[in-house]
Parts: C-alpha cells; sequence; structure tokens
C-alpha cells in the first residue's frame, strides 16, 4: 500500500504543482511559435515530466509496511538475600537463608510460569535451580540499589514483570529508595517483597578511633575522634578510657541515653618523636555478642625534624612578608625565601647565606613545600618553570599559591588548580565548605565568623572569582561579604603525585588583629600550623628524610589489603635492588613483601602489597639503603555489621516495593504468586507499521536531471534561449 507522507501541507504542495504546470504550458505555446507541434510537445513533456518528479519528492511517498511484533513469554523474578544476616536462626527453628530457599523451590516445582532466580547481597547473580539447592549466605554486605541495579542491567528484555525479594530487608548503602525504584520502574518492573524475619535485637558497644593526621611535628597536639555505636544498650553508663602506649591518659563516663551514636573528642601532646599506639576502651557490657571491638588501636608517628619551604615572591606584598615573618619564626619550618622587588633584582633570607635560588629539578627536590606568590614566570624563566611542574606532578611535591594566579604562562597556569578572575568581592569573611568542614585546619573558620559579627576580628581584604575551574578540584573554603554575595576562596587539587593549594582570597594576616588574639589564641598561626601538617600528612615525602616509608592504613578489616609505598627523595640514592617489607605477626610469623617500581614516570617510587589471614596486631620493617630501619605497624580486626545489626526492617521494604507499584507480601501470598502477579495477562499481538521510502532512491535524482537536461539541451538547440 503506497501513502503519501509529505514535509509540507499537501494543498500547499498541489497548488504549486498547478501554478509550475500552467506557467510551463502557457510560456511554451507562446515563445514556441516558430517551433513545430512535436517539438513543442517534446519541451513541454520533458519540463512537466521534472516537475512532477520535484513534486512527487515534496510528496515523500512511501509503502506502509505492518511487521507482526514477536510474542514475548511473560515471566518474575525471585530474589534470595544471601548477606551473613541470613544465617540468623529464628524462622521456626530454620535459618532465614534455609526458609527463604525452601520456599523458592516450592515455587519452582509448583507451576509452568517462568521464573528467574537471583541472589544478592552487595552485588547479584542469576541462580539455576541447582545452584537455588545449595544456596549458603556468605555475603559480607548488603547494598540493594547497587545489587538491584545490576540485576535489572542483566536483563536483555522487558519481559520480567515483576520482582519478589526474600530478604530481612536491612540495607546498609543507604541510597535514595527513589533512585532504586527508578531502577525497577525503567525496566517496567513491580518489586514486591517478603519479609523474612524477626525484629531481633543484639547487644553490642562497638568503638573507632581516628587522627585528624597520621603524621604530627613534636610539640604539636593531635585531634583523635572515639565514634561509639551501641545496639540495645540503651540508658547504659560506659566509660570510656584512652591509652597512650599502654599508659591511660583520660578517662571519661558516658550515659548512652536512647542515641544509637556517640562522639568523643581528644586531643593529646605528641613531645617525643617516634611511633605512638592509641588505643581507646569502652566497657564490656554483659549479653554483648562481641567484646572483641570494645578497643581500637591506631598509630600515630611523630617526627622531630624540620620541614624545608622555600617561598618566592615576584610582587611584595602584605600578605607573603607576614607569612615570611610567620614562618622564620616557626619551630616545624626552615624557609629560604626569595622576593623580586623590581624586574632582575631579587633580596633573599635563608638558612645559609650562600643558598642560591632554586632554578633545576633537583634544587626543587630539596624542598618539602613551596610556597608562590605573584609574577614567578619573570623570577624564574620557562625553563625553570617547567622543573618546578616536574616537582610536583612527578616527584609528589607540595605547592602553595598563597595570593591567587602566581604564573602567566601557560605551563605555570597548567601547575594551579584554578584560574583567578581580577574582579571579586570586597572586606569578606572566610567560611568552612561541607568539604573543608572534614578539615582541622579549618574548624576555627567558624568561630572567626562568629567573631567577625562581633566586631572582634576584622573582615579580609578581598576575594577573587573563579575564572576557569578544572577536573577535580575540592572546594574548601567561600569568602562572603556584607550583602551575602560569595565566591569561593581556597580549593585543593591533586596533580599528578603532588598537591597544590590555592588561595583566592588576600589579608589572611588581619586575623592577628583579632580582639581577643593572644599567644595561645592566634587564628593565623593555628591557620597554618594546620595547612603544613595537613599537606605533609598527604605528601610523598616525610620532611627532612632521603627516604620515606609508608602504609596506607593502621586499622585494617580482615580480608582487606595494606598497601605500602617507599620513595627516594634524591634520585642517586636509588638502590640497585628492590627494598624488602618485613612483617611480623604477634605470635611471631614473619613474611617478607618486595617492592616493586612500575611506573616508569616515577623511578623513585616503590611499591607493594600485603594481605594479611589472620588477626592481631603486625610489627612492618624495611631498612633503606644507607642501613636505617623504618618501623611501621597495623592492626587486623573484624567488625561484620552484618552480624551484629540483624533485625528486619519492613519500613524500608514497603517503602522500596511501593516506590515501582508493588508491596509487602506474606508468606501464604508468596505460595500462590501465580494469582497474585497476573503472569497471564492479555498480550495482544499488535502489529508494528513503518513506511518504506520510495522516493528516496538515486534512479529519481537521476531522472529528473535527465528531463531538465533535455529541455534545456533542446531549447539551446533549437535558439529559445
Amino acid at each position: 500500500m503506497i501513502v503519501f507522507n509529505p514535509i509540507i501541507n499537501i494543498a500547499i504542495i498541489t497548488l504549486l504543482g498547478l501554478f509550475a504546470v500552467a506557467f510551463t504550458i502557457t510560456t511554451y505555446l507562446k515563445v514556441g511559435t516558430r517551433l513545430s507541434a512535436g517539438k513543442k510537445a517534446f519541451l513541454i513533456f520533458s519540463r512537466l515530466t521534472g516537475i512532477c518528479l520535484l513534486i512527487l519528492i515534496l510528496l515523500e511517498p512511501s509503502i506502509q509496511k505492518n511487521d507482526p511484533l514477536q510474542k514475548e513469554e511473560r515471566s518474575f523474578g525471585i530474589a534470595l538475600d544471601t548477606s551473613k544476616s541470613m544465617q540468623q536462626t529464628d524462622m521456626d527453628g530454620q535459618k532465614r537463608i534455609d526458609f527463604a530457599r525452601n520456599l523458592a523451590l516450592e515455587e519452582a516445582n509448583a507451576g509452568e510460569t517462568p521464573i528467574k532466580y537471583f541472589a544478592f547481597d552487595d552485588s547479584s547473580r542469576p541462580l539455576s535451580k541447582e545452584n537455588l539447592e545449595t544456596l549458603e549466605a556468605n555475603g559480607k554486605d548488603t547494598r540493594f540499589h547497587d545489587a538491584l541495579t545490576e540485576l535489572f542491567n542483566s536483563q536483555n528484555n522487558y519481559s520480567m514483570k515483576d520482582l519478589v525479594l526474600l530478604t530481612d530487608g536491612h540495607d546498609f548503602q543507604e541510597e535514595a529508595i527513589t533512585a532504586t525504584g527508578r531502577q525497577a520502574l525503567a525496566r517496567h518492573c513491580k518489586i514486591y517483597a517478603l519479609p523474612i524475619g524477626h525484629k531481633g535485637r543484639v547487644r553490642d558497644l562497638h568503638i573507632q578511633l581516628s587522627s585528624s593526621q597520621n603524621i604530627i611535628f613534636k610539640g604539636n597536639k593531635v585531634s583523635l575522634t572515639a565514634h561509639i555505636r551501641a545496639l540495645s544498650c540503651e540508658y547504659e553508663k560506659v566509660n570510656v578510657s584512652l591509652r597512650k602506649n599502654g599508659i591511660v591518659i583520660e578517662n571519661r563516663v558516658i550515659h548512652l541515653g536512647d542515641k544509637a551514636d556517640h562522639t568523643l573528642n581528644f586531643e593529646c601532646l605528641e613531645d617525643k618523636a617516634g611511633i605512638s599506639d592509641y588505643e581507646v576502651n569502652v566497657t564490656k557490657l554483659d549479653a554483648e555478642v562481641d567484646h572483641d571491638n570494645n578497643h581500637y588501636v591506631i598509630f600515630v608517628n611523630c617526627i622531630d625534624r624540620q620541614m624545608k619551604a622555600l617561598l618566592l615572591e615576584g610582587e611584595p606584598h602584605w600578605d607573603s612578608t607576614f607569612l615570611r615573618r610567620f614562618l622564620n619564626k616557626n619551630k616545624m619550618v626552615n624557609l629560604d625565601s626569595f622576593t623580586q622587588y623590581r624586574e632582575g633584582k631579587i633580596s633573599s633570607l635563608t638558612v645559609k647565606p650562600e643558598t642560591k635560588m632554586p632554578r633545576t629539578l633537583k634544587e626543587f627536590m630539596n624542598y618539602d613545600l613551596i610556597l608562590l606568590g605573584k609574577k614567578i614566570d619573570t623570577m624564574l624563566g620557562e625553563k625553570s618553570v617547567i622543573e618546578l611542574k616536574k616537582y610536583v606532578n612527578s616527584h609528589g611535591g607540595v605547592a602553595i599559591f598563597t595570593r591567587g594566579n602566581a604564573f602567566e604562562s601557560d605551563s605555570g597556569k597548567a601547575l594551579q588548580p584554578v584560574e583567578w578572575d581580577e574582579e571579586g568581592y570586597d572586606k569578606v569573611i572566610l567560611k568552612a565548605t561541607s568539604e573543608g568542614r572534614k578539615l582541622s585546619l579549618l574548624k576555627q573558620l567558624d568561630e572567626i565568623a562568629d567573631d567577625n559579627a562581633r566586631g572582634l576580628a576584622p573582615p579580609l581584604a578581598l576575594s577573587r572569582k573563579i575564572a576557569l575551574k578544572k577536573p577535580f578540584t575540592k572546594f574548601l573554603a567561600i569568602a562572603e561579604d556584607n550583602n551575602y554575595d560569595n565566591s569561593q576562596a581556597l580549593v585543593y587539587r591533586r596533580f599528578g603525585k603532588g598537591q597544590v593549594l590555592s588561595f583566592g582570597v588576600e589579608g589572611i594576616w588581619h586575623w592577628r588583629f583579632n580582639k581577643s588574639y593572644d599567644v595561645n589564641f592566634d587564628y593565623y598561626a593555628s591557620f597554618w600550623d594546620q595547612s603544613i601538617i595537613w599537606l605533609v600528612h598527604n605528601s610523598e615525602f616525610i620532611p627532612g628524610s632521603k627516604f620515606t616509608f609508608r602504609q596506607d592504613a593502621s586499622n585494617i578489616e580482615l580480608g582487606q589489603k595494606v598497601n605500602f609505598r617507599f620513595s627516594i627523595r634524591n634520585p642517586e640514592d636509588i638502590p640497585s635492588s628492590p627494598p624488602v617489607v618485613r612483617i611480623k605477626t604477634s605470635k611471631g610469623a614473619t613474611h617478607d613483601v618486595t617492592l616493586s617500581n612500575k611506573d616508569v614516570n616515577a623511578e623513585h617510587r616503590f611499591t607493594g602489597s600485603f594481605t594479611p589471614t589472620a588477626l592481631g596486631r603486625y610489627d612492618v620493617s624495611l631498612v633503606d639503603p644507607t642501613g636505617k630501619s623504618h618501623e611501621r605497624k597495623f592492626l587486623i580486626s573484624y567488625n561484620s555489621l552484618e552480624e551484629k545489626e540483624v533485625g528486619i526492617d519492613p519500613e524500608y521494604l514497603s517503602s522500596l516495593c511501593l516506590a515501582t507499584g508493588g508491596r509487602l507480601i506474606t508468606k501464604d501470598e508468596f505460595k500462590n504468586l501465580s494469582a497474585l502477579i497476573d503472569t497471564q495477562a492479555d498480550q495482544v499481538e499488535q502489529d508494528r507499521v513503518h513506511l518504506e521510502a520510495i522516493w528516496d532512491s538515486a534512479w529519481v535524482l537521476w531522472f529528473i536531471c535527465l528531463f531538465f537536461g533535455l529541455d534545456w539541451f533542446y531549447r539551446r538547440k533549437w535558439g529559445l534561449c
């Protein structure tokens, strides 16, 4: 069947066609009076045929074809929770997983309705009937969103219209229910759930300890945070003790009340270089399911070597002047500073008088931290800027842009985490972002903002806007003026193996004029001290060390691996043979891990990993090329929320089901799923209609060209042009 699908109204096409035909016939009859009737007829025929073909294209004639849709057999799915919480024995003497498996097998043998079986915990996987009979609950975590997303993505079509979950419903991912529901709705699938288990209560106290940094300078305080998770311990009074190297340094009594989570903060002075182990303990209560998690240990490395810092300033300013004075007096820092007071004229203030301004990678590598002011290009030159970029990118260096943009060259700009605009706001106060509040260096910003509101602290001079953001940049603080206009003011970015921190705000030294200022209440000093400690904590090298040995964690779950890194500051010190890490367990067994250099762009870095197989404390050592031993420690523990938070969560399951158009079901309803879920719903076989174009073909173009070409050729030949 031929149909027309015109691109414009068919009436307009008809009028255009009639006009073209009438105009052609009238014109040829007038101008062709000296031609014979045969020649006039030939010309009119050629022109009208070409016009008709053009009209045909406008009408878009197509053949209508009907393709019957392939009838698709409808099915439903049954997904069984295989996380460890399903090992609870609270279903008429059966384990939850056994109860769920038996229900699923009964349904599998009950009828002819196609059923797809799945198992899920932190992910999902399809099951055959044979696998179903031997299914065990060994999953370490329950992540509904990830598991169901993977389940639906594994389906090649939309035939599975219903999915039944056999689960206790305890989700540890905490993804929004609407996001999980959208995955089901996208597949036109409803979710039903049969909650398995009881609202059991497990009694347990779980405590963890963390520090703001695992490396700290001697004479500073380390901030420790203890987090207590209390399950079924309402209104208990417990004692929390903090030990340092086995000696109790603080005790606190906590009334738990009806809250499940409690946080305690400690500050401890580190006055001796070496590794300190901090252990926090909480009272062991009667009938707890596990006493092993009532204590937690972390290790903090205290160093007494000074950080070597370099300050470069190409345009003198009060910000760099105050910063230079502060760093010169800081016990943690050995500072070399170079200031260009006019082009080609540079003054220096260095630890050693003979020290010259660094220009090569080797010279930059002598510094743990480099602070940059304005117009650094004019001081260093392009070659040295490229060397500075290598220092950060390939060798794990740290750079701080203290006054916004430091470079005008492209190679220098690439080092900056953002490019700042010259426009901004005057008289601003700093406020930490949600990302910044995680860091100890920005904890005091709220206090400063309060002091500013009460007239105790002056505002900062100005803040610039950001002209260009770069990927993976973290925004730590914003600057806000009196009109509540704000812009980003402090940004951080990983650049290759190094770090860069950039200030878009000027006048931080104004904090020294706080009316509350005294030696022990110095915002300016505290801010820079914490910034230095934080950057060193994340840096490639420990200050003052030719060799740095690190591990990525000190308290590790059983089954996870611990990663080691050995970094050499100077290329000439790279050993001929790979370094070896010796690991000694609490039972005296030893393991050797040979580190390797897999990164061709970082010959100075050796890495390796180790996966512990037993609980307990491990001592780690590595001997560097000079014969010095580097000591570290880590602790292997085991804590599974799947085995502690085992109560069912019907509220979560109900919300998830309702979000997809399903609901909770009972055991009896599950046994009659065919009646509950209409798998035999009418399936009307409809035809899919599509149009196959006739006009969209090369022969139509050739014929148009042919007939218009004949008309043009013979008009010229017969003298009508």
